[in-house]
């Protein structure tokens, strides 16, 4: 076996009958699998210098894909006996059903991957299953990319494969992992860039409801597996993990701890995983190596030899304790000639220059490349495509003959650089530490740096010009460091609108905030600035579904976005920035700003002949004027609003603005129309909301109406049922179309359900779990209706100071953010707790303030039930006439909603006085 045809021919006349003899390469590729006999080195007729040849003898036990792969090369472990001790005892753990999580983190080169080596080298004898997960730096907003790269290994795909051969052996592998092919096979084929043709129809379902049917079914799966027996579930380089990934394998863990599981994740001391909280799970810091440790470790690269006390002493002082330098600079010191090698000991070969011993791993590595002058540029050149890279696209890339190709990417897995996996032309490359790479990507000066990414992308159009559709975001990033802005923009936008669709939101972000880096390399203003304007639109979905509208970074966004709409005069990118400003300001509670802003819009609109603009200026001014408590303007824009909607011709802006204009205006004029007293009619409009809605079926409209009209107007209705009913649908469609916004609102109306139904404790027990679990992405929108419901939950508990403390405090909080909509009923609910504490001064006090503040709102319901309260304090004073012309002058008021249970009691109490 040799590495090229012509070496295999040479080397048959070194083989006997049934003998099978390697080459260096090919032996050093399986030495950890086989057992060998030495032939020594033959001079074979065409070849210029001698080669070593090795007769395979017999398999040899293999302890693991990474061992196998590194036979040869690892020095024993130094230093490590209590973390591994300490996996070990996870792993009897997990054996016995107890389901384990390890996170082993660490600064580069302290030795994560060699402590797992190490512990699958000693569970090795053990029947065991192996789930091996790998991230990439250059994947860090492609999501799944570590199940991708795990079931490209796992389908073994050949390089001259045909697309429909591939999607054989990828069916092949998602059926015999007992996934459904179906819904399975289309979203791989895309992820791993294989032409599907028309193999497969297009996927019909919800882009986040896909996205989480393949999460649940990737964790369920890792369970199911443990039925098979333990399972090692390994992921390293975790700092470089895509959400959406993390985001699953938080899933697994969950379902993994009854499970015989064990696993383990790799991780930069940067980043913080999400799952240390979790009871199952242990961290591992790896700290440095002391003296002794580090000398351990020379001592096995020197084969026991002593060296010189000045080498020994510069070593031990430049590497600090990290075994990756430790080893690094030992091998410089070896390769270098300073020493030469004697029975026992090594010796200098003369004075020991200054500066040597490189004083970090950086000068250490490059003063190994720059030994391997001729080969340097094959290491730079991969360093520029990635961690790994394959033997077609270096040998691409490179100006080198094969021969000599050959020749140089052998030298560099002789010096342990870089290792190899598989035979060219079929062979991928593999640096042997992230550190390897970065150095010999450093070593490069900008220019040619910018010159190697722009021929690596250029590279990849020609040989794979698929990947424009499915792997933009890596084209994206090579264009990117060339200094290619224009060619990365058009990338990274394709890949960011690409995930957006998928509702893969976070990775979105990630392609557009990498897009936004690279426009100030764009040299021409007007052309950067209209650069920046594109991205900035396509980065305000996903950004709001992925931050939430009250995000700090949202609002930038949206000014941004504005401030360049108005600098361009581009009139349809500046309307959904102002919408977006609007909505965000609403739902952080600056209420006042939102209106200045939906005024602002709605000016513009007027100024010019869009009347789908002109509904949206109004839509979204009413919207503003319910929470600042004018409810009668409110009640008129929203009416012009729908009288301007045309069915044909605004039926797009649902998409373009987030919601359907009509269904929207809809849902708030029926709350609106309830408080200015006409039940009737706002449930006229309600039940029509949410019923276009169903018809619609677009889920921005469908959560929104779900919240405006149906639970708020069952709220106000005091309608427990048809509040529990409506939450329990908005939790579920914000749940399934990951809107988060809504949960937590949702969450607490469905504690006030429970408490108007009679279970005042469990309901605010929900109330308060929710407000102690809420990450501040709902409950900074309507904080006055939570403080409500919060109250008439402590109230109803008998807790009537802290409903006070809660109440006073949403009073003023009104002074902060203007929303008046329901100052009334703060004010009532006070009064009403100091009567019951036979205050009755303050309680009228409050009372009063309730009923004017209603009255100047023109808001009938809540004056109506300001009214009912003063009754009751009237009648109590024996005051019963007071009460009853009060009561009489506003119910007489009312000609609809006579059924409703404010009017219901009003009627009651006026015919008992």
């Amino acid at each position: 076996v040799g590495e090229t045809p012509n070496l295999a021919a040479r080397l048959q006349g070194v083989a006997g009958p049934d003998e099978i003899i390697l080459a260096p390469r090919s032996h050093r590729l399986v030495e950890g699998l086989f057992e060998f006999d030495d032939l020594g080195p033959h001079r074979l007729k065409g070849i210029v210098e001698p080669i070593r040849a090795w007769r395979v003898a017999g398999e040899r036990r293999v302890e693991g894909r990474f061992d196998a792969a590194h036979a040869g090369v690892l020095t024993p472990l130094v230093g490590r006996e209590a973390e591994i001790a300490l996996l070990m005892e996870r792993w009897r753990q997990a054996k016995d059903g107890e389901g384990q999580v390890v996170l082993i983190g660490g600064e580069p080169g302290i030795g994560k991957s060699r402590i797992i080596s190490e512990f699958r080298s000693r569970i090795s004898d053990e029947r065991h299953l192996v789930l091996d997960h790998q991230c990439s730096p250059y994947h860090t907003h492609t999501p799944y990319y570590p199940f991708i790269e795990q079931a490209a290994r796992l389908a073994n795909f050949g390089p001259e494969d045909p697309p429909d051969q591939k999607l054989d052996k990828l069916e092949e592998l998602i059926a015999n992992n007992g996934l459904d092919v179906a819904a399975f096979a289309p979203f791989f084929a895309s992820a791993l860039s294989i032409p599907a043709g028309d193999r497969y129809p297009e996927i019909d379902d919800n882009p986040h409801r896909l996205r989480d049917r393949i999460s649940e079914a990737i964790a369920s799966r890792g369970v199911q597996i443990t039925q098979r027996g333990p399972v090692l579930v390994l992921v390293e380089d975790t700092q470089w993990i895509d959400p959406t990934s993390e985001e699953t394998f938080t899933r697994f863990i969950e379902k993994a701890r009854d499970a015989a599981t064990l696993m383990i994740f790799s991780h930069r001391s940067e980043y913080e995983p999400p799952w240390r909280s979790f009871s199952h799970a242990t961290s591992i810091t790896l700290n440095r190596l002391g003296g002794r440790q580090s000398n351990a470790i020379i001592a096995n690269l020197t084969g026991g030899k002593k060296l010189p006390q000045v080498v020994l002493t510069q070593i031990l002082d430049k590497t600090d304790g990290i075994p990756l330098f430790v080893e690094e600079l030992t091998k410089t010191v070896l390769e270098s000639g300073l020493v030469t090698e004697g029975d026992d000991r090594y010796e200098l070969t003369g004075p020991l220059p200054s500066m040597a011993i490189p004083a970090t791993l950086q000068d250490s590595l490059m003063a190994r490349l720059d030994r391997l002058a001729p080969v340097k540029e094959v290491a730079q050149i991969g360093a520029c495509i990635g961690r790994s890279f394959s033997h077609q696209l270096i040998s691409a890339l490179s100006q080198m003959s094969e021969t000599a190709l050959d020749n140089a990417l052998s030298s560099l897995i002789d010096s342990e650089l870089i290792s190899q996996e598989g035979i060219p032309p079929a062979a991928s490359y593999t640096f042997k530490h992230a550190l390897v790479q970065d150095a010999a990507r450093e070593s490069l000066l900008k220019n040619r740096r910018h010159q190697i990414h722009a021929s690596i992308a250029h590279t990849i159009e020609r040989l794979e010009p698929d990947m424009r559709i499915v792997r933009p975001d890596l084209l994206g990033h090579h264009y990117a460091e060339a200094a290619l802005p224009e060619q990365a923009i058009q990338y990274l936008l394709r890949a960011g609108e690409q995930a957006t669709a998928r509702s893969a939101n976070a990775e979105a972000v990630g392609h557009l905030t990498h897009a936004l880096q690279t426009i100030d390399e764009i040299k021409n203003e007007q052309q950067r600035l209209a650069s920046e304007l594109k991205i900035r639109v396509a980065l305000g979905s996903p950004l709001i579904a992925a931050k939430g509208f009250a995000s700090e970074q949202a609002i930038q966004n949206h000014a941004r976005t504005r401030a360049l709409s108005e600098l361009l005069d581009d009139q349809s990118s500046l309307f959904p920035a102002l919408y977006g400003q609007c909505v965000s300001y609403t739902v952080r509670g600056e209420h006042g700003t939102a209106r200045r802003i939906a005024e602002h819009f709605l000016a513009l609109a007027e100024s010019g002949s869009d009347n789908g603009t002109k509904l949206m200026g109004h839509r979204i001014l009413g919207l503003t004027q319910l929470f600042l408590g004018d409810f009668a303007p409110s009640r008129g824009h929203l009416q012009k609003a729908l009288a301007l909607y045309d069915p044909e011709r605004d039926k797009a802006l649902a998409f373009r603005y987030a919601q359907d204009p009509r269904i929207a205006a809809q849902a708030l004029l029926s709350w609106v129309l309830w408080l200015l007293g006409h039940a009737d009619k706002a449930q006229t409009e309600c039940d029509e909301a949410l019923m276009r809605t169903k018809a619609l079926g677009h889920a921005q409209t469908s959560v929104h109406a779900a919240f405006y009209a149906g639970c708020m107007l069952g709220y106000l209705m005091r309608d427990h049922r048809a509040t529990r009913h409506h939450a329990e649908r908005l939790i579920e469609l914000s749940e399934e179309h990951g809107i988060r916004i809504w949960v937590s609102l949702a969450k607490v109306l469905l504690g006030w359900s429970a408490i108007a139904a009679g279970d005042a404790e469990g309901g605010l027990a929900e109330i308060e779990n929710t407000l102690s679990a809420d990450d501040g992405s709902g409950i900074t929108y309507n904080r006055t209706l939570v403080a409500a419901i919060r109250a008439e939950g402590l109230v109803a508990c008998a807790r009537f100071e802290e409903a006070l403390d809660v109440l006073a405090e949403a009073l003023g909080l009104i002074g902060e953010t203007e929303e008046h909509w329901l100052e009334a009923e703060l004010h009532r609910m006070q009064g009403t707790i100091f009567f019951a504490r036979s205050d009755v001064s303050r309680a009228q006090d409050c009372f009063n303030a309730a009923r004017e503040i209603a009255r100047d709102q023109a808001a009938r319901m809540f004056e109506l039930r300001a009214t009912l309260a003063l009754c009751s304090l009237w009648r109590a004073q024996g005051n019963a006439d007071k009460a009853r012309d009060a009561l009489r002058e506003i119910y007489s008021w009312f000609d609809e909603g006579l059924e409703s249970a404010d009017l219901r009691e009003a009627k009651a109490v006026l015919a008992s006085l």
